[in-house]
């Protein structure tokens, strides 16, 4: 799928949805969080990142979870814990792009209906009063509320923080 299709299909995906949201196009160059929130002025509070989760079991499982750019994933205990995985590590920007089709930077839990990949989203993230997620493309952002992730049938709110 082109960036063109990507961009399409994730904003058909938002339509489907029926949340309010806006897409912001960006400089490509800086859509990893900590260089979008400078340019552009976001508190990293409000950044959040999308991560691809894989078992270290025979098995290829993923999962992904939802973090705001100020916090860390307890990878360890707490995503293990929900997940049931033994082990668990981050997939690699290649791993990443084959599983979701998406670069590092662009990641969003958008879109992934029929990939079989869980989202768990950290329980801080619902109380902010917006959030910006990747949306498929480097060149773009989503703005929305976290309303967002009552809406996706493959969402989990959770607590994953350290």
């Amino acid at each position: 799928m082109n960036d063109r299709e990507k961009e399409t299909s994730i904003q058909e995906e938002l339509n489907k949805l029926d949340v309010e949201y806006e897409i912001l196009d960006i400089d490509p160059d800086f859509s990893d969080t900590r260089l979008f929130c400078e340019k552009y002025s976001i508190e990293p509070e409000n950044a959040v990142n999308a991560l691809l989760i894989k078992s270290k079991s025979q098995i290829r499982e993923f999962v992904m979870p939802l973090i705001q750019a100020t916090r860390r994933v307890d990878v360890n205990h707490k995503l293990k814990d929900i997940t049931g995985f033994k082990k668990l590590s981050f997939a690699d920007a290649e791993l990443t792009k084959e599983v979701t089709g998406m670069e590092l930077g662009a990641v969003t839990p958008v879109g992934l209906t029929g990939k079989d990949i869980p989202v768990y989203v950290d329980q801080p993230i619902m109380s902010l009063s917006f959030i910006i997620l990747g949306a498929g493309v480097r060149s773009q952002k989503i703005r929305t509320t976290p309303d967002l992730f009552n809406k996706i049938p493959y969402s989990q709110i959770v607590a994953i923080s350290q």
